[in-house]
């Protein structure tokens, strides 16, 4: 199994990959609640692809995300999902493409979010985590916020419209 695709409607979904191996993919599709997938081996890209609403979780097994260097990519296509949970995961690479909003992103230890694309894409509150964003590979409009209250932060926007609304502006921080 390569691509796991849920589209959840009427009630929450858990997908359980206890059982499974080589997965690549979890993809949230036309979903309007909550979609959760557990007990994964492999760092799987995320898509989220025409949701309307609803929470989207990843929870891996602990020997998958060992260490300091787990990298987890994220592809919205025209979704709205409420918060999106990935723990355990130090950089974040989310790619873009038509108007895609989140309204959390938590990480807990991803200290990286680099944004690719185009479109419009909103991230609310990114996780205080996160110490740089580097969205200089997204050219649509972006707005980014909720995160920098306990950190020096590094922001790079992208080449389109960047609206950047921090907890904390300090002297520590820099945005280009």
């Amino acid at each position: 199994v390569e691509t796991i695709s849920i589209s959840a409607t009427g009630g929450a979904a858990t997908v359980n990959l206890g059982n499974v191996s080589g997965e690549t993919a979890l993809r949230s599709t036309g979903s309007d609640q909550n979609v959760t997938f557990t007990n994964t081996d492999n760092i799987a890209t995320l898509e989220l692809q025409y949701n309307s609403a609803g929470d989207a979780t990843v929870t891996y097994n602990a020997t998958t995300v060992v260490g300091t260097a787990d990298s987890m990519s994220v592809a919205l296509t025209d979704t709205t999902n409420g918060t999106v949970t990935l723990a355990g995961i130090e950089t974040v690479n989310i790619s873009n493409s038509g108007t895609s909003t989140v309204s959390t992103l938590t990480t807990t230890s991803a200290t990286t979010v680099n944004v690719s694309g185009s479109g419009t894409l909103t991230l609310t509150d990114i996780d205080d985590a996160t110490t740089t964003i580097d969205a200089s590979a997204f050219t649509g409009t972006s707005t980014m916020g909720g995160f920098g209250a306990s950190v020096a932060a590094t922001i790079t926007g992208g080449s389109g419209n960047d609206t950047i609304n921090m907890v904390g502006l300090a002297s520590t921080d820099t945005i280009d």
